[in-house]
């Protein structure tokens, strides 16, 4: 998820893509999930997560279905390790597209 988190934030073709990612990894700020919250396991190292509210799960899931991700995974280079460059992933071994598109769940 972080990789295309990290190659969508500057790819215009996959701007709704980004938008439900960061929203999923980063909540909404006002939420009501007050409930959720648990200091006792709140380790203080970076903000508050801000899970977001029941109503929100229900718009990012329809926005991360409604995603084309083998449309996003096209405007990455067709070289396997430029590709993993572009998404963050120096090193990797393999193909990043097979690794995420949506043949490959099938």
């Amino acid at each position: 998820m972080w990789g295309l988190l990290r190659y969508c934030r500057g790819t215009a073709r996959c701007a709704p893509l980004h938008a439900a990612l960061d929203r999923a990894l980063s909540g909404d700020a006002d939420g009501d999930i007050g409930f959720l919250d648990h200091d006792e396991v709140y380790d203080g190292c970076t903000d508050r997560p801000r899970p977001p509210a029941p109503a929100a799960v229900d718009e990012i899931t329809r926005a991360l279905l409604e995603a084309d991700i083998d449309q996003v995974l096209a405007g990455l280079p067709d070289d396997p390790a430029a590709a993993a460059s572009a998404v963050g992933f120096q090193g990797f071994r393999g193909d990043v597209r097979s690794t995420w598109s949506s043949s490959s769940s099938r």
